[in-house]
C-alpha cells in the first residue's frame, strides 16, 4: 500500500508539495489541498477515501487552530466512514508562543508549520 496522506488546508498545499520534490525522501506521500469547511465523509473524493484506507499514515496540515478546523473535519469523516488507519497525524497553529506578532512565514515556524518543520515530520514515516 501507500506510504502516507497529506491533506492540506488551501494554499499551504503547494508549499507542501514543493517542500517534498526538493527533498530526498524515499517515497511520496499523496498530497491533497482542501478548500471546503467543514464536510463529511460523503463530501470526499473517491479516490482520497481509497488512498485514506490503504495508507500507513494520514498527516493534516493547516494554519488554523486544532478546534474546528479541517483536522477535525477529517477525523470526524475517517471515524464516520470507518477508514483504518495507522498513524494520525495533525500539524496545526498552537497560537503566538512568542507573544510577538510577525509575518506569516515567523508565525509558520513558530508554529512548526515551516517547509523544514513539515518535512521532518514526513521523512520521520517515510525514511523507516
Amino acid at each position: 500500500g501507500m506510504e502516507g496522506v497529506i491533506v492540506v488546508l488551501g494554499a499551504m498545499a503547494g508549499m507542501v508539495a514543493k517542500a517534498c520534490e526538493n527533498s530526498s525522501l524515499q517515497s511520496y506521500p499523496s498530497i491533497w489541498s482542501c478548500s471546503q469547511l467543514p464536510f463529511i465523509f460523503a463530501d470526499l473524493p473517491e479516490n482520497l477515501k481509497k488512498e485514506m484506507f490503504n495508507c500507513k499514515w494520514i498527516m493534516v496540515i493547516e494554519d488554523h487552530v486544532a478546534i474546528g478546523g479541517l483536522g477535525d473535519s477529517l477525523s470526524r469523516a475517517i471515524l464516520s466512514g470507518r477508514i483504518p488507519i495507522g498513524e494520525f497525524i495533525h500539524l496545526h497553529v498552537k497560537g503566538y508562543m512568542s507573544g510577538r506578532y510577525g509575518s506569516q512565514e515567523y508565525y509558520r515556524t513558530e508554529n512548526g508549520l515551516d517547509a523544514e518543520s513539515i518535512l521532518l515530520q514526513i521523512k520521520k514515516r517515510t525514511d523507516r
